[in-house]
């Protein structure tokens, strides 16, 4: 078993083992959920569904935010910086 990991590679081995661990919680989550916000209530959904949305919502989020600039570092004033004094 070590060799079929080792001819994949982890990278690979990291992809089907997260493929797995989707597979068996999708399937473990097929029943229907009532989904209420505030004042609407939607139709019994799969709760897969709503996890798929809550992840691609969050795929979306993390990518938008990631993507924004980073804000510079403010420069120092001269003020703030002392000048070095040698001693004789």
């Amino acid at each position: 078993m070590k060799k079929f990991f080792k001819l994949l590679g982890p990278k690979l081995t990291a992809i089907l083992f997260l493929c797995l661990m989707l597979l068996i919680i999708g399937l473990q989550n097929l029943e229907p959920a009532n989904v209420r916000v505030l004042f609407w209530t939607f139709l019994e959904v799969p709760k897969l569904y709503l996890l798929f949305f809550a992840f691609l919502a969050g795929l979306i989020a993390g990518f938008a935010l990631g993507t924004l600039p980073m804000p510079a570092d403010k420069p120092k004033s001269i003020t703030e910086t002392k000048p070095k004094t040698s001693t004789p």
